[in-house]
């Protein structure tokens, strides 16, 4: 079962419709605005209060909150972003080119909530 505590959150302006992108990776754009993180990508926290754009979003970046898994992942495994802007494992093959976005404190099957501890 997923949980959350007390986590840290910033308000962002989705440069593009965020409304089916909840519990998933933003990350900021060239304009200072949040969009899906993709493969690779550092991304600034999970987005938990999807908007439309231009309206604020709120985005946990520090604390336990809840993601979408993109694969089956245990928990105590580091994970980054897919091209979803879901969980999926960190592996010594991407090292380098993908950030460790956290590690699950809670996993699970694809498609499944689970819960990370973000860095």
């Amino acid at each position: 079962m997923a949980f959350e505590q007390v986590w840290k959150s910033i308000t962002g302006m989705p440069a593009v419709d965020l409304t089916d992108h909840r519990y998933a990776f933003v990350k900021y754009n060239e304009d200072e605005k949040i969009v899906p993180a993709k493969t690779g990508d550092y991304a600034v926290g999970v987005n938990y209060e999807p908007n439309n754009v231009d309206e604020p979003s709120q985005v946990v970046a520090q604390g336990y909150a809840f993601i979408i898994l993109g694969e089956k992942i245990p928990a105590g495994t580091p994970v980054m972003s897919n091209d979803d802007g879901h969980a999926v494992a960190h592996t010594a093959a991407t090292e380098g080119t993908n950030h460790v976005l956290g590690v699950l404190s809670v996993g699970g099957e694809a498609g499944d909530i689970g819960t990370i501890l973000l860095r």
